[in-house]
């Protein structure tokens, strides 16, 4: 339940491309870092943060079979050029204790790219990152 001084907002996070395989056309990279490698809270460009728990109901209602497409776009405007293959939200604390060592918490994923002009973007460098958009309830803490 929404309290007093609760609000609906936008947030956009743009993150860079780690890998590409050319072969099966799969990007790799980061889509959301929401904490640093202490656990401590992000705060983005906008003073927003996203608690890594309200990041992972996000993720799986955004990737579902009956939540979301599990499809991405190009720069939030074209829809469906990509599929998501898959991805893990973990926390800095839960990268330690799997064994990936220390570093940030957030949501790392991988998709194909279905659209020939968008893999020719991606490719030359001029679509180097991922974005997510996404809408939500946000709370003064």
């Amino acid at each position: 339940m929404a309290n007093a001084n609760s609000h609906e907002l936008e947030t956009n996070a743009t993150l860079q491309i780690v890998k590409l395989d050319p072969e099966q056309r799969i990007i790799t990279g980061w889509v959301a870092v929401v904490e640093d490698s202490d656990g401590n809270p992000i705060v983005d460009s906008d003073g927003h943060m996203i608690p890594i728990a309200e990041l992972q109901k996000a993720v799986a209602d955004a990737t579902s079979e009956n939540g979301g497409e599990g499809k991405g776009g190009d720069m939030h405007e074209r829809s469906g050029v990509m599929d998501y293959i898959g991805g893990i939200v973990l926390s800095a604390g839960d990268r330690e204790a799997a064994g990936f060592g220390k570093g940030p918490g957030g949501w790392i994923a991988q998709f194909r790219v279905r659209d020939e002009e968008l893999w020719k973007r991606i490719k030359g460098g001029e679509r180097p990152e991922l974005s997510m958009r996404g809408t939500g309830e946000a709370v003064e803490i």
